[in-house]
C-alpha cells in the first residue's frame, strides 16, 4: 500500500492525530482539531508524521516538514453509515496525502480509514468500493502493519 511506503520512516516522536470531543472531554487536548500525542491503541482517520528526509541513509537528525494523511468524506455524504449519494457507496471519501502546501489523493472511494498506533507498530486499514458496469459494488479492504523507528 502507497501509503504505508510513505509513513514508514516516519518518526515514532513525531506522530500526532486530530484531537476529537473524547480527547477534550478527557483532557487529553484542549480543543476539537488540535494534533496531539496518539493515545496508544485509539484508532483515527487522520495522522500526521515527519520523516527522515532520505540524506545520509535514513538519518534521523534531518526531518521532513509535517505530513498528514486526512480521511476526507465526500460533501454529498454525511458519517452516518448511510449512502447519502445513492450510489451504493456508504460514507465514502477520499485519503489525501498533505505536504508543505500540497494534497495528493491517495485513495478514493475509500469507506473505512483507520491508523493505530500501539507501542512502536502502525496499522493502516482501508475499506474501498469500486462501483462496477451494470451498478453493482465490488468491496475490497488493506492491511499493512508497520514498525516504526523510535526516535
Amino acid at each position: 500500500m502507497r501509503i504505508g511506503q510513505i509513513a514508514r520512516p516516519g518518526s515514532l516522536g513525531s506522530f500526532r492525530v486530530k484531537a476529537n470531543e473524547d480527547d477534550v472531554s478527557n483532557a487529553m487536548a484542549n480543543q476539537v482539531g488540535e494534533w496531539m500525542e496518539p493515545i496508544d491503541g485509539h484508532t483515527r482517520t487522520t495522522m500526521q508524521f515527519r520523516s527522515a528526509t532520505g540524506r545520509l541513509s535514513m538519518n534521523a537528525q534531518g526531518l521532513t516538514s509535517p505530513r498528514s494523511f486526512v480521511f476526507m468524506i465526500d460533501p454529498e455524504e454525511e458519517d452516518n453509515d448511510e449512502d447519502d449519494d445513492g450510489d451504493g457507496l456508504v460514507d465514502e471519501g477520499k485519503v489525501l496525502l498533505e505536504y508543505d502546501g500540497n494534497q495528493v489523493v491517495m485513495a478514493s472511494n475509500v469507506e473505512g480509514c483507520e491508523f493505530n498506533i500501539t507501542g512502536r507498530t502502525l496499522r493502516i486499514v482501508l475499506s474501498a468500493g469500486l462501483i462496477r458496469r451494470g451498478g453493482s459494488i465490488q468491496r475490497f479492504s488493506s492491511e499493512e502493519t508497520l514498525y516504526l523507528r523510535n526516535n
